[in-house]
């Protein structure tokens, strides 16, 4: 049975949806990614939870998930469920934790990101926290997401030869503009033919129809050291589809998908 902090209603209401195209704000919703939309108290609450990943060395429990509803105003039950409909967030069904709020990842895999104290970059040794990402592209988007440097680490899916990738901002202003490209950041990667299989990005429309790309994409969407190895496991892997991208090919989709993701009500900075 949900509790009453479930069950509170947004002051706001839950008003009426109104649907426009990809990246517009209709009157009671905010665009978020692909075609996911939420009210402005839902994606307040959305974001809150994605950088609840950076303050604590667990994702969020539902205890602090309750918190967080509290505080923006959000029925906790039925703002999660629709998140879980549009891919946004999964959480554990027996313990309520969140196993997911794209990019982020609540539990360890393959793709981990070392966040430098130095935003910039320029200096690694000092890491403020880890994290985990959900998939290749996913350990990506988190830096363009933050606006922020991150230094990801991970292994080719065929031989499980470490693949690494420093994700720097090219110039300071990349840490600030609410709008960002890809040519605003920089990435050196090593080896440094390492390429990136994903599977093609017409799929997408999916996770708007409730499949999770937790089962779905995250396992096919992997790091390599050569195109050579990517193409073999693909081979080997002939129940998915997918493509080979080119570094700069990788960094352009995943800015597509998480780039300015915390600043659709524009730049409110980096804390819940």
């Amino acid at each position: 049975m949900a509790s009453r902090a479930d069950r509170q209603l947004s002051p706001q209401g839950t008003g009426r949806s109104i649907v426009g195209a990809a990246g517009e704000e209709t009157a009671d919703e905010v665009w978020v990614c692909r075609s996911a939309r939420l009210s402005r108290p839902a994606y307040r609450f959305y974001r809150a939870i994605l950088l609840t990943f950076l303050e604590k060395d667990d994702p969020p429990d539902l205890a602090a998930l309750r918190q967080l509803a509290r505080r923006h105003h959000v029925p906790l039950a039925a703002t999660l469920a629709r998140m879980a409909a549009q891919d946004l967030v999964q959480c554990d069904p027996r313990t309520g934790t969140t196993r997911a709020a794209y990019p982020f990842s609540g539990v360890p895999t393959a793709h981990q990101l070392a966040l430098p104290t130095d935003r910039m970059g320029a200096v690694t040794d000092e890491i403020e926290v880890r994290v985990y990402a959900m998939c290749a592209l996913d350990a990506l988007g988190i830096p363009l997401m933050l606006r922020r440097s991150a230094l990801i680490t991970s292994a080719d899916a065929l031989t499980g030869e470490p693949v690494r990738a420093l994700v720097r901002p090219s110039h300071p202003e990349s840490l600030t503009r609410t709008a960002s490209a890809p040519s605003d950041w920089i990435a050196q990667w090593e080896p440094t033919g390492s390429v990136i299989f994903a599977r093609p990005e017409s799929h997408e429309h999916e996770h708007d129809c409730g499949v999770a790309a937790a089962g779905a994409c995250c396992p096919v969407t992997n790091f390599f050291t050569t195109a050579e190895h990517a193409r073999e496991w693909a081979a080997a892997h002939t129940e998915t589809t997918g493509t080979i991208l080119t570094q700069v090919e990788a960094l352009a989709r995943a800015d597509a998908l998480f780039g300015g993701v915390l600043d659709r009500l524009g730049n409110t900075g980096r804390s819940g």
